[in-house]
């Protein structure tokens, strides 16, 4: 899914892991996202392991944008978490 400089897509394990796994040795996303200074970096297994539990509940997309303030371009992607709804 598309909107003007937003695409929305599902994650693809493992071809994303990698890529994933970069973000979570980063101490400042790890700061934000994990609780502070002591939360240890995530290895490429403990991501996807992560990612595999979360899908069985979750949809698992990831955002891309062309656009960003620090000018990363397509480079910039955040992880996007929907809860599965019972119909």
């Amino acid at each position: 899914m598309q909107k003007g400089s937003l695409r929305l897509r599902p994650v693809r394990l493992p071809d994303d892991v990698s890529h994933a796994a970069a973000w979570y040795q980063d101490p400042e996303v790890l700061y934000y996202s994990e609780g502070g200074s002591a939360a240890v970096p995530f290895d490429e297994e403990r991501v996807e392991r992560m990612y595999r539990y979360l899908r069985m509940y979750q949809s698992l997309s990831f955002v891309k944008t062309s656009i960003h303030p620090d000018g990363c371009g397509n480079e910039c992607i955040a992880l996007q978490l929907s809860l599965n709804e019972e119909e």
